[in-house]
């Protein structure tokens, strides 16, 4: 039997802050910005949470998403930018479009890092520009194990 080496649930943070990285519609890398790096390959991520630290705010109906380089609104689906008030905390749960939601069953499953693409950590912005906001994305994680 072979068992999963690993330091335990880790928590990788990303932020997306309209003051450093704009409001335009279209999708940010934000696992490429100086002091963040995409999630390790081999790891299996088991939730994402934001936290809205500034209220996103739009003057054309825009939303926010969170997701990787293959889907990228697979993480955390669209969230309209009225409900993106200050201090509020969203999660993947629920969110048929997320690769950790099962919506025909209704429970979280799991998502496997298999390479640099999947391991990016990216904002989209969608449906009109934002014109403020900063919200923290903490992705839980188990770490790769050590190999035999």
């Amino acid at each position: 039997m072979s068992l999963l080496k690993n330091a335990g649930l880790q928590v990788q943070e990303y932020i997306y802050d309209f003051s450093v990285d704009g409001g335009a519609v279209g999708t940010i890398d934000l696992s490429a910005k100086s002091g963040y790096a995409p999630l390790p390959t081999g790891s299996i991520v088991v939730d994402v949470m934001a936290k809205v630290d500034t209220a996103v705010t739009t003057g054309a109906s825009g939303t926010l998403a969170f997701g990787n380089g293959d889907d990228d609104d697979g993480l955390m689906a669209a969230i309209g930018a009225g409900s993106l008030t200050a201090n509020a905390v969203f999660n993947a749960a629920g969110q048929d479009s997320a690769l950790l939601w099962d919506g025909t069953n209704d429970h979280m499953t799991p998502y496997y890092i298999d390479d640099a693409t999947t391991g990016a950590v990216q904002a989209k912005i969608e449906t009109g520009a934002l014109t403020a906001g900063k919200v923290r994305v903490l992705v839980f994680y188990v770490g790769p194990g050590r190999d035999s």
